[in-house]
Formats: C-alpha cells, sequence, structure tokens
C-alpha cells in the first residue's frame, strides 16, 4: 500500500525477475543492482534505528538514500549499465515525485 504498486507479484522470483524489469524497463542484472542497493539502505535503515536511536521522519528517506547510493555506486559499473541505471534512476525519481507523500508516523517501536 505504501507504494502504490499495482499487479504486485507475490513470489521472490516474480517480482525479481519479471515485475521489476518490466515495470523499470531495465535489465535482469541491474534489477538486482537496485535490489541489493534497497537491501542495504534498509540495513543501514535498521541500525540508525536500533544502535543510534535515530529514525527516519517517513518511509521515503530510504528510498531517497537509495537513489543516492545507485547513482554513487554507477561509477563502478560498465559503461552501458551506466546510461541503463540513470534511465532506472530517472524512473524512481518519477514514481516519488507524482505518489502521494506518507504523512503518518512510521514505526511502532517508538510505541515501547
Amino acid at each position: 500500500m505504501l507504494f502504490e504498486w499495482k499487479d504486485f507479484s507475490l513470489s521472490k522470483q516474480d517480482f525479481l525477475y519479471d515485475w521489476v524489469p518490466r515495470r523499470l524497463r531495465v535489465p535482469r542484472r541491474l534489477v538486482m543492482f537496485l535490489f541489493a542497493g534497497f537491501m542495504w539502505e534498509i540495513w543501514k535503515n535498521r541500525n540508525k534505528m536500533a544502535i543510534e536511536g535515530i529514525f527516519p521522519s517517513n518511509p521515503d528517506v530510504v528510498l531517497y538514500n537509495t537513489i543516492n547510493s545507485l547513482q554513487m555506486w554507477s561509477d563502478l559499473m560498465k559503461d552501458i549499465d551506466k546510461s541503463q541505471l540513470a534511465k532506472m534512476v530517472k524512473c524512481l525519481e518519477y514514481w516519488m515525485g507524482k505518489r502521494k507523500r506518507y504523512q503518518d508516523f512510521n514505526s511502532d517501536i517508538a510505541v515501547l
């Protein structure tokens, strides 16, 4: 619901090898790059919350940090993948710009 994705795949394999490449119009190898970047940002966010006690204002922070990391890591990629990654980042930025912003507090940890 947060991402407002329709026809979302229910299996991990369908999500990574069919739904995301079709949705973002990128090769599968870049989907794995996106997936790794997103998981890394979730892990870093989790550590900030658990270790440092720093909570994000909303879940968009993780998505924007993922976009930023992908752009920084693109220097390590082949030239053909850099251009595809730039298209993928533009697609994500466009999607982030047009979706409804999440306004509620996003962590039940604060309730504890």
